[in-house]
């Protein structure tokens, strides 16, 4: 952080903090604590399908 990091708030750290320690290239901080994240990188995540999957499968069980 620089020295303007006496003004962050606490929320500004940890999302600095979050971007040091898992690192993404498909994630753009673009402004104060907002953070841009690739759509189709997201959708081709092994993470995203598993979850796709399931809510899939909650879907029709509840119906």
């Amino acid at each position: 952080m620089s020295l303007l990091s006496i003004f962050f708030s606490e929320e500004d750290r940890k999302l600095h903090q979050m971007l040091k320690e898992y690192p993404n290239p498909d994630m753009h901080v673009v402004g104060d604590g907002t953070v841009r994240l690739d759509p189709k990188k997201i959708r081709e995540s092994d993470e995203y399908k598993e979850f796709s999957a399931k809510m899939r499968e909650f879907a029709e069980a509840a119906n």
